[in-house]
């Protein structure tokens, strides 16, 4: 037994009795291909920055750190400033605010803002987007206005399709902000047309559907996920 234990120990000495480092060579490969093996993982992974910082809280908060977060102000902070808006507002049933793959968005019904084929914001809507405004202003969050449209077209002098109608949609939202002191570089607007519906405009039989095509009438702001810092 004793025998088998001095073998055991001068396993990690070298020739000379002495404590050799050639275990350093197969811990180093091991690392190295353990730090190959994540990059390719994350390489190949679509990462979602708002799970991320989901994510990020929870372990913050499981370690004594509740509220830590990366971004100077969360995105969990923004949904709830958002959701307290449309409540104060009566806009419940009107606006909506959701998590997205790129941030938050808060979502308005196109009847909110805008009647039928025009790109005037309504007197109605603009109380929120005056709060609305507030909120960007004091957030370190690039903002995206997305115009949505059903897939009825359109055809005037002013809007000869779609494309015009919800990108100027997305632009008089932006010129609100402007107006309301949001600072510039924050802002883009988007038109999207009819490419990204919430839910089909028509039937398996090319019906449409009026209900599913005022759902996809509407006009997105989104806190997208990178601050500006």
């Amino acid at each position: 037994m004793r025998n088998s234990k001095k073998k055991s120990f001068l396993f990690f000495r070298n020739g000379n009795g002495e404590e050799g480092d050639d275990w350093l060579i197969t811990y180093s490969d091991m690392v190295t291909l353990l730090f190959a093996f994540f990059v390719v993982i994350v390489a190949i992974s679509r990462v979602d920055p708002v799970k991320l910082e989901r994510v990020s809280q929870s372990m913050a908060s499981s370690v004594g750190k509740k509220g830590e977060t990366t971004l100077e102000y969360s995105l969990r902070e923004i949904y709830t400033n958002l959701t307290k808006i449309i409540e104060e507002g009566g806009l419940t049933g009107r606006a909506e605010v959701n998590y997205t793959p790129v941030g938050v968005s808060m979502r308005f019904k196109g009847n909110m803002l805008f009647q039928s084929g025009s790109a005037t914001i309504q007197t109605q809507a603009k109380p929120v987007l005056i709060k609305l405004s507030k909120e960007i202003r004091e957030k370190p969050y690039r903002i995206a206005v997305e115009g949505h449209t059903d897939n009825r077209p359109i055809v005037t002098p002013q809007f000869p399709s779609n494309w015009e109608l919800s990108a100027a949609r997305a632009s008089s939202v932006v010129r609100f902000f402007l107006v309301h002191k949001v600072q510039p570089h924050k802002l883009r607007a988007v038109g999207r047309a009819s490419t990204i519906p919430l839910k089909p405009n028509v039937d398996a039989n090319g019906t449409a559907i009026p209900e599913n095509q005022a759902l996809n009438r509407r006009v997105e702001i989104l806190f997208l996920a990178t601050s500006l810092n």
